[in-house]
């Protein structure tokens, strides 16, 4: 998708099976994220809009934030491309005001030109200005007003992983980051509770954390929750 290769993840997604009406879970979240992007990208604005209103709906009664966020920001710009200004700015005002307290920058950054253009329409008394300077600054420094990939955006001070989490850990993390204890974790991706430790413990290492809410701030940081 970040090489315009469009027909490439479609090849991708009908290999994984994917569509709009699928059931929803967990643990194949992200690829219908991928899904919607790659609807926006062959035009289909309704179709991706649709999806997501899905997946907001169980990211919401699941309780990831940083995953509603991203829903909300993507059906942002998709409203602002069907010319609904007035709605897009008010479903990025709601991912802001959601993102602004843990931080959030590269999910924002990454959307490049099109995001630049929306938060300028945002009116001062509906979001924290302060915080709409600091995403305009990083756009800046990304690379102005072009549209770059999420991966080409580093943030100053970060760099990548030295050793690159599994999926499995990426799983483990991201139940973590919605607030599931152990044995929470444990029964939803059916193994064992020394299993979820081992793998929490990984991942510590790996993120260079020592307890849970140092990890996810860490994951934050590399865009991985």
């Amino acid at each position: 998708m970040a090489q315009g290769d469009v027909g490439a993840a479609l090849r991708w997604a009908r290999r994984r099976g994917l569509g709009a009406d699928d059931e929803l879970s967990y643990i194949r979240e992200v690829e219908h994220l991928v899904l919607a992007r790659l609807f926006v990208a062959q035009g289909k604005l309704d179709e991706a809009l649709r999806l997501l209103g899905r997946l907001l709906s169980a990211a919401h009664v699941g309780g990831r934030t940083g995953t509603t966020i991203e829903i909300l920001t993507l059906q942002a710009l998709i409203l602002q491309a069907q010319g609904d200004t007035a709605r897009a700015t008010s479903v990025l005002g709601r991912a802001l005001s959601l993102a602004e307290p843990e931080g959030y920058v590269r999910m924002f950054v990454g959307e490049g030109a099109p995001m630049a253009a929306l938060l300028r329409r945002l009116r001062s008394d509906e979001v924290s200005p302060r915080y709409v300077g600091r995403l305009f600054t990083i756009l800046r420094q990304a690379g102005g007003d072009r549209h770059l990939p999420a991966e080409a955006i580093i943030s100053t001070n970060t760099q990548p992983l030295p050793e690159p989490l599994s999926e499995r850990e990426l799983e483990v993390l991201r139940l973590v980051a919605s607030g599931r204890s152990n044995r929470e974790i444990a029964r939803e991706l059916y193994v064992s509770l020394a299993t979820v430790k081992t793998h929490i413990n990984n991942t510590y290492r790996k993120l260079g954390a020592n307890s849970r809410t140092r990890a996810v701030a860490r994951a934050r940081d590399f865009n991985l929750v």
